[in-house]
């Protein structure tokens, strides 16, 4: 789906030792690809709960630990109602 916009209506948990996450991989990925991160994969959200900070990644290339993960900066802004629906978002 190049050139698409992905919006996730979700709740996001907050507690300790929680890493919520949205994120993306290609159907049958194993069996065509091979085992992540070889078969990509992005991610619209995620969040340590921690510090008010959201993650969107993009994970590709070899296989773990050989991948590639970016851009540099995927660091943004994330400070959702933690008891409601928010929405999140990616274009590519």
């Amino acid at each position: 789906m190049p050139g698409s916009f992905v919006n996730v209506k979700a709740k996001v948990p907050k507690g300790n030792g929680l890493w919520p996450a949205i994120w993306l991989l290609p159907p049958d990925a194993r069996s065509k690809y091979g085992t992540w991160a070889a078969c990509g994969e992005i991610d619209i959200m995620e969040t340590l709960c921690s510090n008010n900070q959201g993650y969107g990644t993009l994970h590709y290339g070899g296989e773990w630990p050989h991948n590639v993960q970016g851009p540099p900066d995927n660091r943004y802004p994330v400070n959702p109602n933690w008891g409601e629906y928010n929405y999140f978002g990616a274009n590519w």
